[in-house]
């Protein structure tokens, strides 16, 4: 398994800590109707509706879902951007001046950096704990692998001692625009194969408190499929979340709605796992022609598709481990 490495500098955002302690209204904005507004995912058992949660926590963890959601989006847009930059300078760069060139790179290479940054101190920035014992691992927050066509990474766990709940999330991306491989010859707007699909898990039983996926296009253009209206379909687990989506292909301009795709979820234990071994994984399901994903399972200690017309199709997963 390959690791990113990342770098050291780190945004000046405030601590959910701090955020939380410097007002005393700060936890009572967010309702759950302006989560599912921003399109995060609150199922019908979440902590969020349970009696025996105290208003107070449920306060922080609204707050939280928000702050969270806030935080990954920006920089999975970073990303997101910085990848359209560098597709541009594969495909124009002969007709570029220098200066222009010049110009794009530094603006890709600090988007790069503000995702690579932003992924490394999200627990300094938001006020999370890593779960993890190692330190030699908490220098690393992605585990990472690649498959030939599209690399995949799935973050460790992060606690927050203000509401007593954890976060991870994972994503994908394609490398090179090698989704091209999958068109159909006549290129013009179309579905590409079946559902393509996505999950995220962890080894132990978890109760939900909210959760949240989006692709993005190779033109920047993001697309969420986690709210209640939206077009994915989704459902939880006793071990994660999972959800479905359609994958497509605009011709004009060249645009494929899931160039990379990223989802998390907010999530307390059923009992608590100190002193174990933890496991967190995602996985990501594509299919073309007539194969599609008909179901998907999610745990204890994997997840895995089903498909409909087998054969044209691929799946990979990846975990990360750490010690609580």
């Amino acid at each position: 398994m390959k690791k990113i490495i990342l770098l050291s500098m780190c945004m000046l955002v405030l601590p959910f800590s701090s955020v939380l302690a410097s007002n005393e209204e700060n936890t009572q904005k967010t309702t759950i109707d302006q989560l599912k507004d921003k399109g995060i995912n609150i199922p019908e058992n979440s902590l969020l509706f349970r009696d025996d949660i105290s208003e107070t926590r449920k306060n922080i963890m609204r707050e939280e879902s928000k702050l969270i959601n806030d935080y990954l989006n920006e920089m999975y847009d970073a990303r997101a951007k910085a990848r359209v930059i560098d597709n541009r300078l594969k495909d124009e760069r002969d007709e570029l001046m220098k200066s222009e060139i010049a110009t794009l790179e530094a603006e890709r290479n600090q988007l790069f950096n503000k995702f690579t940054n932003m992924s490394r101190n999200f627990s300094y920035n938001l006020g999370f704990e890593e779960v993890t014992t190692s330190s030699e691992d908490s220098t690393m927050s992605i585990a990472d692998t690649h498959s030939g066509m599209v690399g995949k990474s799935v973050s460790k766990i992060y606690y927050s001692s203000d509401s007593n709940a954890y976060v991870a999330w994972g994503d994908f991306a394609w490398i090179d625009n090698q989704w091209m491989n999958d068109l159909p010859g006549t290129r013009y707007g179309y579905d590409i194969g079946g559902y393509d699909g996505f999950y995220i898990g962890i080894e132990e039983d978890i109760d939900p408190v909210s959760a949240y996926f989006r692709t993005t296009s190779n033109e920047g253009n993001s697309t969420n499929w986690s709210c209640d209206l939206c077009a994915g379909d989704r459902d939880w687990t006793p071990n994660g979340w999972h959800i479905k989506w359609q994958d497509s292909f605009e011709p004009y301009p060249s645009e494929y709605n899931t160039d990379s795709g990223y989802g998390h979820i907010y999530f307390t234990f059923d009992n608590s796992p100190l002193g174990e071994n933890i496991t967190s994984y995602m996985g990501y399901g594509h299919t073309w022609e007539n194969t599609s994903i008909s179901s998907i399972s999610v745990g204890p200690y994997s997840g895995g598709f089903s498909w409909h017309n087998q054969g044209e199709n691929w799946d990979d997963e990846v975990f990360e481990n750490t010690q609580y």
